[in-house]
Order: C-alpha cells, then sequence, then structure tokens
C-alpha cells in the first residue's frame, strides 16, 4: 500500500486566530517501509497521525491510500481499511480507572 498527502492542512480555530497544526503537507509513504514522524512537542504530529488512519478530516489536500482519495471512501470502507491494513497505537489509551492491572 501506498499513501501519499498531498497539500494536506488541518486548521483550529482559537478565537480570533487559526492554528495550523498541519500546514500544506505532502509525503509519501511506501509499503514495507517503517516511517517516522518526529517533532516538538505541540508540532502537529498527533494531528497528522490523526488524518492519516481517518479519525479525523483534513481542510484541505488530499490523502489517497493506494490512489484512492480518503474523502471518497464511505465510513465503512475506512474501517475496513483501519481493521486490515492501518495499525495505529494511540497515545492515551483509555484505561478503565475501576479495572487493575490484577
Amino acid at each position: 500500500m501506498i499513501i501519499k498527502c498531498k497539500n494536506v492542512t488541518k486548521i483550529y480555530p482559537q478565537g480570533d486566530k487559526s492554528i495550523y497544526a498541519v500546514n500544506n503537507c505532502s509525503v509519501t509513504i511506501m509499503e514495507g517501509l517503517f516511517t517516522a514522524v518526529v517533532g516538538a512537542s505541540g508540532s502537529g504530529k498527533s494531528t497528522f497521525l490523526n488524518l492519516l488512519a481517518a479519525y479525523d478530516r483534513p481542510d484541505g489536500g488530499k490523502i489517497l491510500y493506494d490512489g484512492v482519495e480518503l474523502s471518497m471512501m464511505r465510513e465503512n470502507e475506512i474501517a475496513e481499511l483501519r481493521s486490515r491494513r492501518i495499525g495505529f497505537i494511540f497515545q492515551s489509551f483509555k484505561l478503565l480507572p475501576i479495572l487493575t492491572a490484577k
């Protein structure tokens, strides 16, 4: 699978300002390669990964999986893509406070 991002932008409004969490990002991720997203705290890494996994939608640009634009996929197709083709480990997973490891 090849993932392509073309001019992807994600903007968060904050009062009278706009915060560009991801700004005009273009990248190609080839199948079989390990790819790291690195940067300083607050630089948009988590936002970018959420866009790639279709947990959020870009405000501009395109994300393509094997040539198919993510925004053109139906919800069930996105769920299928996530379950069979995308591995995602959440940064802040949801633990249940009433359950222990024991």
